[in-house]
């Protein structure tokens, strides 16, 4: 079961995959679930330094669209 667990993190910090991933847990974050972007986005850093402006554009996003949806509600 770990490695199953383990191989799914690694597929979810894949470029293609880790900015898709971050928009959601931000968006995510944002509106109903109180969990932080912040680690998401420090991990997908951490794995992949020259994505830092793209990673900060897409969390500003989906925390933008979080508040949107949460005021909306």
């Amino acid at each position: 079961m770990q490695a199953w667990f383990d191989s799914l993190l690694a597929l979810l910090a894949l470029p293609e995959y880790g900015l898709s991933t971050l928009f959601f847990v931000a968006f995510v974050s944002a509106t109903l679930l109180p969990l932080g972007s912040e680690p998401a986005l420090f991990g997908l850093l951490k794995l992949n330094p020259e994505l830092f402006w793209p990673a900060m554009v897409v969390a500003t996003a989906g925390n933008t669209a979080g508040r949107a949806v949460g005021w909306w509600m």
